[in-house]
């Protein structure tokens, strides 16, 4: 179903907000600058928060993973690009570097717990958007694009045939649990990360190995033919156990990276019929009958079950969906509509405070489909994070068409539909692993995935 922007009287009129919630004109460029900015802000603070308290340059307190800070700064990359905010460049780019690990490829030995092949991506996406985006580089040694190159050509040399007929395990070593589960998550960032890298080098090889993670997904029954996209599978059971939760990053990885295949292969039939699926099954995430066309979490936000890690799975969602309307044009209608809604909603849901317990001078409600009269002082940095993503995606469309300022991005390449051979076949630098751990501990395991689903049957 399509909502327009004339929807929205109808979605706030049982709202009762707080005096002091931020408010958005989603038709004024000046206005989303100004929100992303105080959302941005609020992230900074808290950063600050952190490192004033002897953390490490790039991290945030627990109990934020070492995931969401790769998140936060890419998030902060494309907040530079989108507003013309350079206030935070230099720390920025700070954190990008201190956390990339003496390889260049977020192997980082000061993450001694685990480290996740979903972890090690999202910095890596970080520093693609850095390249993508021109971002100022403090290290001329490690340049974002090589960085990103690294963490592919791991991940690519890690691609397990052993189960499942193929894919990337969501842990990397073997001693870490959720080793044995194959995630959507891992492999929809790979796959993104995948089709990103040969849009922007013009290097074929990147675009087969894109067109081998998502026909994989397709073929271990994580990637429906109606355009559901479910959490993960048991490697040990050969993937025929799923798990059938859904998540809007993971839906939102697969969408971004089939818009920038659509537009690699200069709008081919397959990869059109693949980007409209994906759009068209949006709905299913912001179908809360009382506020139709606002963003939700459907597996954990209606039953107020959201962990940490999931409060800022909308940001990355909305992030995704923003860009895609730039590789794939034909989706900006309905995707701007969504997020139009939902930028409004959010904004409504954040409240200016005088110091909240986590540091920032802004605080966010998970729940924008909800009546609010206050949120309170129990928003996080991923409620600030989910808020930034749908408000500063709204900018896009002062970009004229392109976020991409740097590589060869008008460069074209055809995957030849069938896929042999290993990782080796790419034509960029290698990386070889610290074969070290990370300190991070997962955000949810597998045993916690599995008890997930069945408390949560009643919502899904």
């Amino acid at each position: 179903m399509h909502f327009s922007t004339q929807s929205l009287p109808l979605a706030f009129s049982a709202f009762a907000l707080s005096a002091n919630a931020i408010s958005l004109s989603t038709d004024s460029a000046d206005s989303i600058k100004d929100v992303a900015k105080t959302l941005a802000g609020g992230i900074i603070q808290t950063y600050n928060e952190a490192t004033s308290n002897n953390g490490p340059p790039g991290l945030f307190s627990k109990p934020y993973y070492w995931w969401e800070a790769g998140a936060a700064w890419d998030a902060m990359v494309q907040y530079q690009t989108l507003t013309a905010d350079k206030q935070y460049s230099d720390l920025i780019g700070q954190a990008l570097q201190f956390q990339r690990g003496p390889n260049d490829d977020y192997m980082t030995p000061n993450q001694t717990k685990s480290l996740g092949n979903d972890d090690q991506s999202t910095w890596g996406l970080a520093t693609l958007s850095a390249a993508e985006m021109n971002f100022p580089n403090p290290n001329p040694s490690s340049q974002w694009l090589n960085i990103s190159i690294n963490v592919f050509n791991l991940q690519a040399a890690r691609w397990d045939t052993s189960t499942c007929g193929g894919g990337l395990r969501w842990q990397i070593f073997t001693f870490n649990n959720g080793y044995n589960y194959k995630n959507t998550l891992t492999n929809g960032n790979f796959f993104l990360l995948a089709a990103r890298l040969a849009q922007f080098t013009g290097n074929a090889t990147y675009a087969t190995w894109a067109e081998k993670a998502y026909n994989w997904t397709q073929s271990a029954g994580l990637l429906t033919d109606d355009y559901h996209v479910y959490d993960g599978a048991d490697a040990t059971e050969n993937c025929s156990s799923t798990n059938h939760i859904e998540w809007t990053n993971v839906f939102g990885a697969y969408l971004y990276g089939s818009a920038v295949m659509y537009n690699l292969t200069n709008a081919s039939p397959l990869w059109k019929a693949r980007v409209s699926g994906f759009v068209n099954a949006t709905d299913r995430f912001a179908s809360q009958p009382s506020a139709p066309g606002i963003l939700n979490e459907p597996a954990c936000e209606p039953s107020a079950r959201c962990d940490t890690d999931q409060l800022e799975f909308k940001g990355g969602f909305a992030s995704s969906i923003s860009r895609a309307t730039l590789a794939a044009p034909f989706t900006a209608d309905k995707l701007m509509s969504l997020l139009e809604t939902s930028a409004k909603a959010a904004a409504a849901h954040c409240e200016t405070s005088n110091q909240a317990s986590n540091g920032s001078s802004v605080v966010c409600s998970d729940h924008w489909y909800k009546e609010s009269s206050s949120v309170g002082d129990s928003g996080g940095l991923g409620e600030l994070l989910s808020a930034l993503g749908v408000v500063q995606g709204l900018l896009v469309k002062e970009t004229n068409g392109n976020l991409t300022v740097g590589g060869n991005n008008n460069n074209t390449a055809t995957p030849s539909g069938t896929v042999t051979g290993s990782a080796s076949g790419t034509a960029a630098p290698s990386a070889t692993g610290t074969g070290v751990a990370g300190h991070l501990e997962v955000g949810w395991s597998l045993v916690g995935a599995v008890g997930l689903v069945a408390g949560l049957m009643g919502v899904l």
